[in-house]
């Protein structure tokens, strides 16, 4: 199955894969510029590949709010323009195609670390915050080697999503995985104006 998958949870990675092979990636590290770069990089990897795309992946997080709307947003489009499927992944779940046990380590902002361990193909631990200062602490990490990753790579995480649908995960919820309440709150009611 041909997969066009983006995810927007660290950078902004953006590939087409079919099972293992990785047809074509875009990436770019910068972390505030998800929507300015998403058409772009969309654009380069769908005019590299030459066939048909099958369905979408959207890398679900953990990551900020504004960066995985962006992401999210644009699977949703893409998928719903072509009328095709579309499927949600952890971001971490690039941690599925590691042979040997792994912990997925990004930074979350804000001075933490989200983590999730993953082993034999399934995550095991996670997700999870964890402050800079105390990620030795991760009760997984002494089984679980730490793989800190600047920016999740989209061809990783479409090869994670092809073994997951191959083994009939459902994958069709597209909840974004936010691991902390969000910054902005409801509003209290009406201010009194006097005069």
């Amino acid at each position: 199955m041909r997969l066009l998958v983006i995810d927007t949870s660290t950078g902004t990675s953006v590939a087409v894969v079919d099972g293992d092979v990785v047809v074509a990636e875009r990436s770019v590290t910068e972390t505030r510029s998800h929507a300015e770069v998403i058409g772009r990089l969309l654009t380069d990897v769908l005019a590299e590949s030459a066939e048909p795309i099958d369905a979408v992946v959207a890398g679900l997080g953990p990551g900020p709010f504004t960066g995985l709307r962006v992401g999210i947003a644009a699977a949703i489009a893409f998928a719903a323009a072509r009328g095709i499927p579309i499927y949600g992944s952890p971001s971490h779940d690039v941690g599925i195609v590691s042979e040997r046990p792994v912990t997925i380590v990004t930074d979350a902002r804000r001075k933490e670390w989200a983590w999730t361990s993953y082993a034999i193909g399934r995550a095991v631990a996670g997700p999870s915050l964890i402050p800079i200062a105390d990620l030795s602490t991760v009760p997984t990490l002494p089984s679980h080697p730490e793989r800190r990753i600047e920016s999740i790579s989209a061809a990783e995480l479409g090869r994670a999503a092809s073994i997951r649908l191959g083994r009939g995960d459902d994958l069709t919820d597209l909840t974004p995985l936010y691991l902390r309440a969000p910054d902005a709150t409801p509003n209290a009611g009406s201010k009194r104006v006097s005069q």
